[in-house]
């Protein structure tokens, strides 16, 4: 039987929850981990406002496809600058001690020669994040690091940090769960891949089956279809509009119109939870 394949939707959460879950994706009782440092800067001395938190996930499994964490930071005051660059010194040491458990790492100083770097962070070439510009001259390490739960996904950890005028400390730090950029294809491979494998609920009922299927439970079945075809109309239009307003730098209309997504999403889950329930009741008949 073949199983339905659903587009992925991007759903924003809390900074702390995302950043606190995806600490948990390494052993976190070494001293030694990167993740440790990671969260403590984001936390300590993140700015809110610049965060951009997504979750993208399959809604019929409910499992994770992509998340990233991105968290601009810095300080000014005295005591405050000693901390953050402890804590940056530290993430650093951690990252080195790590990188012969990683397929990927890198390490670039503040002032040496580089070229952009660039990561993915979904299923596509076009979905993609650029690390660091040419022209940036900051520090960045990096690791990456395949998902013990899913081999085809990796965790990209990041952080660059530049000293910037007047002595304070500026910077980002990026944790990104997504599939591994050696499997990331190109956009349109992707979605022809798409049109030939994607199934649509119903037509998980065999022939047969659905010749046994009484007036009611096939109106049911016909009703629901329409219900989830209006739902992805809905959410196109709103990914729309999202992007849009994240072009525009809106960041108040990008949470406001993820909130309506997250809201459609659920509806969505629990028509497709009825839909299922009225192909495994058939299914079980015959």
């Amino acid at each position: 039987m073949k199983r339905t394949t659903l587009f992925l939707l991007t759903a924003m959460m809390t900074a702390n929850s995302l950043i606190a879950q995806t600490a948990t994706s390494m052993d976190t009782t070494s001293v030694l981990n990167p993740t440790v440092y990671l969260d403590s800067i984001a936390q300590g001395y993140g700015t809110a406002d610049k965060t951009v938190i997504s979750l993208e996930d399959d809604p019929l499994s409910g499992r994770v496809r992509s998340r990233f964490t991105i968290v601009p930071f810095e300080a000014e005051q005295p005591e405050r600058l000693n901390a953050l660059s402890s804590l940056i010194a530290k993430a650093n040491q951690a990252f080195g001690s790590h990188m012969h458990g990683c397929y990927s790492f890198g390490s670039i100083k503040e002032g040496s020669p580089h070229e952009s770097y660039v990561t993915y962070i979904g299923d596509t070439k076009a979905d993609k994040l650029t690390i660091l510009e040419k022209e940036e001259t900051v520090n960045l390490t990096f690791m990456e690091r395949k998902d013990s739960d899913d081999p085809t996904l990796r965790w990209f950890y990041g952080i660059k940090w530049k000293k910037a005028t007047g002595g304070s400390i500026c910077g980002t730090v990026y944790i990104i769960l997504s599939k591994r950029p050696d499997l990331v294809t190109d956009a349109n491979e992707l979605t022809q891949a798409a049109q030939r494998t994607t199934v649509h609920p119903a037509t998980m009922i065999g022939e047969d089956i659905k010749a046994s299927l009484d007036d009611t439970t096939k109106e049911k079945i016909i009703m629901l279809e329409r219900l989830l075809s209006r739902y992805e109309e809905e959410l196109r239009r709103l990914r729309n509009e999202r992007e849009f307003a994240r072009n525009s730098n809106s960041i108040t209309l990008v949470n406001s119109i993820t909130s309506q997504m997250e809201d459609l999403m659920k509806k969505r889950r629990e028509t497709l939870d009825m839909l299922h329930k009225i192909v495994i009741r058939a299914s079980a008949k015959n």
